[in-house]
């Protein structure tokens, strides 16, 4: 029975040390590197310059999380995520209008009466298997001196609603992997990852890598019909 007692309590401290190395990765940008990908999908991608154009279409776009209302006293972290939704919006936009049926994109809190219109939430979502929470204890311990490499930490979650003059067509869910190093040594890896870490597909900024799940939406949308 104490043996069991021990044993919980030992899964638990390292639980508990696992989320402190987590939080210290957000506190502490500067121990650690961050890159980001659309998630893969089976099927093949079928190539957007195929479809006929449809010149001066308007897809009107939400992003809620800008027109959220700001808090009375501003923090670093309500300030964060305020610059990151704006700057999502704004890359949003830009690929919207890549593909061949709408000529601009319009960024709005309300849906129109008449024509297509998607809003757009990410979620962050945070998480750790057993296999993560062991590779960060140590790091966690040794106050990030023994280095962490980590690909299944976190995620983005991003579900595009989509309506056509006021009817909802469908929603359409898409994913960002977050890869992650962590080490007080950081500047002395960067020589040495930085060109894989730009590399196709991942992304040093996390707001483009979710802007780019729109083209999968996009697609995702015309093979059922909806434009």
């Amino acid at each position: 029975m104490k043996s069991e007692a021990m044993k919980a309590k030992l899964a638990s401290d390292i639980w508990h040390l696992a989320v402190a190395a987590v939080f210290l990765l957000v506190v502490t940008p500067g121990c650690a590197i961050h890159a980001w990908r659309v998630a893969s999908t089976d099927g093949g991608e079928q190539s957007i310059s195929s479809y006929a154009q449809q010149p001066g279409t308007a897809m009107y776009y939400n992003v809620p999380a800008v027109f959220e209302k700001r808090p009375a006293i501003e923090t670093g972290d309500s300030y964060e995520r305020s610059r990151s939704a704006r700057q999502f919006a704004e890359l949003l936009r830009d690929a919207l209008t890549k593909n061949p049926v709408f000529e601009k994109a319009i960024l709005t809190s309300e849906a129109p009466e008449r024509g297509y219109y998607v809003s757009v939430d990410v979620t962050h979502v945070p998480h750790l298997s057993s296999s993560a929470a062991l590779k960060i204890v140590p790091c966690s311990v040794t106050l990030v001196v023994i280095p962490c490499y980590l690909e299944d930490a976190v995620e983005y979650r991003i579900s595009y609603q989509l309506f056509k003059d006021g009817k909802e067509l469908g929603t359409y869910r898409e994913m960002v992997q977050q890869k992650t190093l962590m080490w007080n040594l950081i500047l002395l890896a960067i020589p040495f990852i930085a060109d894989s870490w730009t590399a196709e597909p991942w992304r040093f900024s996390k707001e483009q890598a979710i802007a780019e799940t729109s083209v999968k939406f996009w697609r995702d949308a015309r093979a059922d019909g909806h434009f």
